[in-house]
């Protein structure tokens, strides 16, 4: 079982400052067992990822990048905390296999499927942040403008992306009734 991580402000520039150089990350949990790392060096901060694996017993963790302690982040090599976290959530999800990452290698996935997915997903991930259950944004958005529509939510995933790509190849901007009407 992973122990309780004594949980450090990293989230700005001038928390971080304060904290000593060494060559441990300071750790903060994003969701249970998923945790945003920083490492304090001499001269810049280093961004990590890790998660507990139960089937090693022990967390699983990687460098994500440079911090935007001296420079601005340009969220391919330097990330703020925001650009840090969502690096670290998409590589542990990565890892680990699981999420809206491991639903869309389904071939059979309709749009209403991946879409309950991943609304699943920002709400946990959401309720995890601030310590009590709540809906994402996700939930309000993608529900009013997608599962509520009467056949974007039955169509194949993978057909409408089909689609779509074609549609882009071609040079067009299509609507999503386009898309339906190239993916049937």
């Amino acid at each position: 079982m992973a122990r309780t991580v004594i949980e450090y402000r990293i989230q700005d520039r001038t928390a971080r400052g304060r904290l000593k150089v060494r060559n441990k990350p300071y750790w903060r949990a994003l969701l249970e067992g998923h945790h945003l790392g920083y490492r304090r060096g001499a001269r810049k901060g280093t961004w990590f990822a890790r998660y507990f694996d139960p089937a090693i017993g022990d967390y699983v963790s990687s460098a994500i990048g440079e911090a935007d302690d001296r420079l601005e982040a340009d969220g391919r090599t330097i990330f703020n905390y925001k650009q840090a976290m969502d690096w670290a959530l998409r590589w542990i999800e990565l890892e680990q296999g699981g999420g809206p990452a491991a639903a869309a290698n389904n071939p059979d996935l309709t749009v209403g499927q991946a879409v309950d997915t991943y609304i699943a997903w920002r709400d946990a991930r959401r309720s995890s942040q601030l310590g009590r259950a709540v809906k994402s944004d996700a939930h309000y958005k993608l529900t009013s403008f997608v599962l509520e529509d009467g056949q974007l939510p039955q169509v194949r995933l993978a057909g409408f992306l089909a689609a779509s790509r074609n549609c882009q190849e071609a040079g067009e901007h299509p609507t999503h009734r386009q898309r339906l009407q190239g993916s049937a």
